[in-house]
Parts: structure tokens; C-alpha cells; sequence
């Protein structure tokens, strides 16, 4: 995992309406997963019976697939590993913060789009890559493919107009909804959803080859 300091950021962009207003974010300290969430250590969960076998495996028993990210599980059995490994998901905020830092940079890498530091549409390849790859587009923190490779869950539920309610420290989300928040894009995604401020609402039960997940502590 990496650290995050606590500390103020400036959350959201004057992009999209879901992601106004910018707004100042008060985070109390926390670590994030370094990687995604690959297909081994899912693997070991299932094995000692903290996290249920998935639909799919996702070449699970290709062991060249073993540090790829883990996707095709729903929010439920997303969260559920990070429990078992004493964690949890994210709020959306963390997330943001893992990703951008304090200077409110557009990417995590800064604020000019790279198509070679991050799995994106660019490659015409749709598929993921092993969660440790692209070292140079890592986070301010250290956190890698915070853009592309997978959209990732995290903990908040959806609201398209919550930035213009949440509080200033920690926000956790909206207290009930019909949608999580995902973050990051994918490797289908384009230059424009690979923004750290960009939101995406999905079913809590939907299961996606581009949807994958982190845990924090």
C-alpha cells in the first residue's frame, strides 16, 4: 500500500455538471492499494474461504494471468475481499486524492494526457494488463494505473449532484442509492474519461471485464 497524508485537496472539475462544483476536501490520513487487486491474491481469498468463487476467473488458471486485475465480481464480493484482507474500498474522495494529489492535476501523472503511461482505447487492444505495469504514470503518492487498465469501485453510492451537498471532512458518499461510483477508466476508455475527476455510476451488481478494484486502510 501507499500513504496518503491527511490534508486538504480540491476535489472535482467544471467539466462535467456531476463532477461541480470544485470543492475543498479535508481527508483525514490513509493507505491505498499500491495495484489494482490481480487474479492471485483474489485467488487466495477464495482459497481460505473469505471471498466466494467468482463466475469467472478471468484466466485465473493461466498463472501468466495471476497479476492481472481481478474483475468480473460485483461491488458486494469487491468489498467483501477487502474485509477479508482487513481493509475496505475507498470513498470516492480518497480515491481522488490517491490520484490527483494537492495539485489538482487533470491525470495522475500531471496535467497533459501520455497514452504511454496508462492501458487505454489508444492501444486498440481491449484488454487489460498486468497491475504493476506503466511505472511512469504513477500517482503523486505512488499508486499505479489510476487511469486506465479498469474502472475500479469504491465504497460511496451515486449522487450526480452530492458534491454540491457532501461535507468538507471526509465525506463518505450519499447515505442510499441505486448506483456505485467507479473511478479511473479502462482500457476502453478514451483521453477524456481517463481524468482523475471523472465519475462513473454502475449497477452494484454488474460484472464487467473493465471493472476491477483497489482496498484502503
Amino acid at each position: 500500500m501507499v500513504f496518503v497524508p491527511a490534508g486538504k485537496f480540491n476535489m472535482g472539475s467544471n467539466i462535467l455538471p456531476d463532477e461541480q462544483p470544485i470543492h475543498t476536501v479535508n481527508l483525514k490520513a490513509f493507505w491505498i492499494d499500491k495495484y489494482e487487486i490481480p487474479n492471485g491474491a483474489y485467488q487466495k481469498c477464495v482459497t481460505a474461504g473469505g471471498c466466494p468463487q467468482p463466475v469467472s476467473w478471468n484466466h485465473i488458471d493461466d498463472t501468466a494471468k495471476l497479476n492481472y486485475p481481478m474483475t468480473l465480481i460485483t461491488w458486494a464480493e469487491a468489498a467483501q475481499y477487502c474485509r477479508w484482507a482487513g481493509e475496505r474500498l475507498p470513498t470516492e474522495a480518497e480515491w481522488e486524492k490517491a490520484a490527483r494529489g494537492t495539485d489538482g492535476r487533470v491525470y495522475p501523472w500531471g496535467d497533459q494526457f501520455k497514452q504511454s503511461l496508462a492501458r487505454t482505447a489508444y492501444d486498440f487492444d481491449l484488454s487489460t494488463v498486468p497491475v504493476d505495469r506503466y511505472q511512469g504514470g504513477a500517482s503523486p503518492y505512488g499508486a499505479l494505473n489510476m487511469a486506465g487498465n479498469v474502472w475500479e469501485w469504491t465504497a460511496d453510492w451515486y449522487a450526480d449532484n452530492y458534491y454540491r451537498l457532501s461535507p468538507q471532512d471526509n465525506p463518505p458518499g450519499p447515505a442510499s442509492g441505486d448506483k456505485r461510483v467507479s473511478r479511473g477508466g479502462g482500457y476502453g476508455g478514451t483521453e477524456a474519461v481517463m481524468r482523475t475527476s471523472k465519475r462513473r455510476d454502475i449497477y452494484p451488481d454488474e460484472r464487467g471485464s473493465y471493472l476491477g478494484f483497489r482496498c484502503a486502510n
